[in-house]
């Protein structure tokens, strides 16, 4: 008799978790979640107080030459855009929810930023690249251990083998 074949996007998805070297995935969700929230509040804050964040007119013009074509009114609208992005992952990866797609914006969002960093020679945009490597680790482990989706794998049962 043939063993049934296992849904690889099922398996990548609910990896059997490696007993206690889980909780290090729990401990980076959680930092990397605090420091998204931490850089994104003062955002919330300026829009609330009316004073959004904008991206200079000579920096927007030299460093993002495609984008100020649209106006500075547009880029605070794009900024704002990422900055709820942002937001969301965070508080997806704080709760355990959805780990994995909240990492994904993770992955995106800092790899281009690092890069664009790197490339008009910008070297404080190092922690980018710290982000983006921490976030790449959960988007291919996810994080099982104190989540919302262990406790939804732990309610579904284990997958068929």
């Amino acid at each position: 008799m043939e063993k049934p074949k296992r849904n690889p996007f099922y398996s990548f998805l609910y990896a059997d978790p490696w007993s206690k070297a889980q909780y290090v995935f729990v401990v980076l969700r959680i930092i990397i979640g605090y420091t998204w929230l931490v850089r994104d509040i003062p955002r919330w804050i300026a829009l609330a107080a009316g004073h959004p964040v904008t991206i200079p007119p000579d920096v927007l013009q030299k460093n993002l030459p495609q984008l100020a074509a649209f106006g500075t009114q547009n880029s605070v609208t794009v900024f704002y855009i990422a900055t709820t992005f942002e937001t969301l992952a965070a508080i997806l990866l704080v709760l355990g929810l959805a780990t994995r797609l909240g990492a994904l914006w993770g992955v995106i969002e800092f790899f281009i930023n690092g890069t664009t960093g790197l490339l008009i020679g910008s070297l404080g945009l190092q922690e980018d690249y710290a982000l983006f490597g921490g976030n790449l680790v959960l988007l291919l482990y996810g994080s099982h251990v104190l989540s919302i989706d262990g406790r939804i794998k732990r309610i579904l049962g284990k997958p068929p083998r």
